[in-house]
């Protein structure tokens, strides 16, 4: 039974069985890849204008619901701490969207000047705004439950 768990554990460990995934793999890209190999575009537009509108609407959404959020519910809580959420969550986001671009273009490093850029671009982007949906989602205004 130790052999096993050692073999295991030495599976796990080695490179080649790695379960880390690129920033710039992205299944979405690959689809658009196979079906149309360098000739992809047009197809990289649409996934990544659809990943900017998600990405959009996440925003707009956890804005309009922080802005009609009452302070109240907060223990002594002021318009100034609202309006200072607010202007947080407003400025994180420019500064998330700096972000993001500044980390794909470190990413796609080696793909510039390749003709693997745009997918690799695209998919990093994609990627990102994917994780940056799911960190909008996770702000939550009201107190914890205790």
């Amino acid at each position: 039974m130790k052999k096993y768990i050692a073999l295991l554990i030495l599976l796990l460990l080695t490179p080649q069985f790695s379960f880390s995934q690129s920033i710039i793999d992205n299944h979405q890209v690959g689809l658009c890849i196979q079906k149309f190999n360098d000739e992809n575009s047009e197809c990289l537009g649409d996934i990544s204008e659809r990943s900017e509108k998600k990405l959009n609407e996440a925003y707009n959404a956890k804005l309009k619901e922080l802005e009609s959020f009452d302070y109240n519910q907060w223990w002594m809580g002021t318009k100034e701490q609202k309006n200072n959420m607010l202007n947080l969550f407003k400025k994180n986001q420019q500064n998330w969207l700096i972000y993001r671009d500044d980390y794909c273009g470190l990413a796609t490093t080696a793909t510039q000047n390749t003709h693997g850029f745009a997918n690799a671009i695209t998919a990093c982007t994609i990627n990102l705004n994917d994780q940056r949906i799911n960190q909008i989602r996770m702000i939550v205004p009201s107190p914890a439950e205790e």
